[in-house]
């Protein structure tokens, strides 16, 4: 079975059409950065798209929320990679081998103008993609494109 091609996962749904959209703009927006943080950006979304082409067909059909993709990203990746992050989990930071920032997870959204107000007022909001000009090894787990609101820390 030969590659699929990104043209041809977006046919399946608006959503996974956004989401493969969202991996190349962060992709084109990487160019500006410096080599290691585009490296870490193109494995970040070389892993995603690789793993995102081998959900079914069928399956990808009826993903249309961030955590239905969240739990077929996990049904299929490696049991040795690192989860996909998804609403209740801890987003753990490692800044060295001795700072670690926790963050819980709270909900994640496709887009900021769908997060309520309040919700803004009352959480911290970070891109998913954000994560990915970090190494794979510096968060607990993986994140996808949308907005994460994350606990603030206290």
């Amino acid at each position: 079975m030969g590659e699929v091609k990104n043209q041809e996962i977006v046919r399946v749904s608006e959503y996974i059409s956004f989401l493969v959209q969202a991996v190349e703009e962060k992709k084109k927006k990487a160019e500006e950065y410096d080599e290691e943080t585009r490296e870490n950006v193109a494995a970040h979304a070389k892993y995603f798209l690789e793993l995102l082409k081998r959900i079914s067909l069928e399956t990808r059909k009826t993903i249309t929320t961030p955590e239905q993709l969240i739990q077929a990203l996990n049904a299929i990746r490696e049991q040795d990679e690192p989860p996909f992050l998804g609403p209740e989990d801890e987003l753990i930071l490692k800044e060295d081998v001795s700072q670690r920032r926790v963050f819980k997870i709270v909900k994640i959204y496709r887009q900021m103008t769908e997060i309520p107000p309040e919700e803004l007022e009352k959480y911290q909001s970070l891109p998913g993609t954000n994560f990915w000009d970090r190494p794979p090894d510096s968060i607990n787990g993986r994140t996808i494109p949308g907005v994460y609101l994350l606990e603030k820390p206290s």
